[in-house]
This record gives C-alpha cells, sequence and structure tokens, in this order.
C-alpha cells in the first residue's frame, strides 16, 4: 500500500534533538540548585531517536480485487481506493552528563 512520509524528517530529528538537551540543561541546573552545587562543563552527550509512522489500513482496495475475482466476467467499475488518515511521530532521547563545582 501507500507509505507517506515526512519531507524534513531529518531536520525535525536534529532540532527535536536541540530542544531535548536544552531540556537537559535546564533540568540539570535545576537539579544543581536544589542540591546546592553548581553546574558545570558537559562531559558526555548520547543521543538518539526513533519513529515511524502509523497508517490505518485500507480495506476498500483489498474488498475491491476480491469482488473482482469473484464477478471476472460481469462487467463493474472499481471504487476508487480508500486512503485513511495516519500519524507520524518522532520522538529524542538525550542523555547529557555535566561536571558537578
Amino acid at each position: 500500500g501507500p507509505h507517506f512520509d515526512i519531507e524534513n524528517r531529518e531536520q525535525l530529528i536534529e532540532d527535536i534533538k536541540n530542544e531535548a538537551i536544552k531540556d537537559a540543561r535546564q533540568k540539570a541546573k535545576d537539579r544543581a540548585t536544589a542540591l546546592g552545587v553548581k553546574l558545570g562543563k558537559v562531559v558526555s552527550v548520547n543521543d538518539g531517536s526513533y519513529g515511524g509512522g502509523y497508517y490505518a489500513r485500507s480495506y476498500g482496495m483489498d474488498m475491491a480485487m476480491e469482488e473482482m475475482a469473484v464477478s471476472a466476467s460481469a462487467p463493474k467499475v472499481m471504487p476508487a481506493p480508500e486512503i485513511s488518515a495516519g500519524e507520524d511521530e518522532i520522538r529524542a532521547q538525550v542523555t547529557v552528563v555535566f561536571e558537578i563545582k
């Protein structure tokens, strides 16, 4: 069946990772403040992303093919295949390790 994708997938993944890194820095600052220490330099960054699309299966074409096989001798107009709406989700996980001063 048809497969749809996001046009700028790689750029979106990079943007999401950068936002995750900013979020990690802010969370680390908050924890450091709560602990009474200061945040130092970044020691390491480990990032990953995953995601894929989910598209509902269209049964319109399957039914049309079945109908065509059963009544091959009778001329019929095939209905247009149904294309259901789907969604695509991209997630990023980032682990940042900071020095503590």
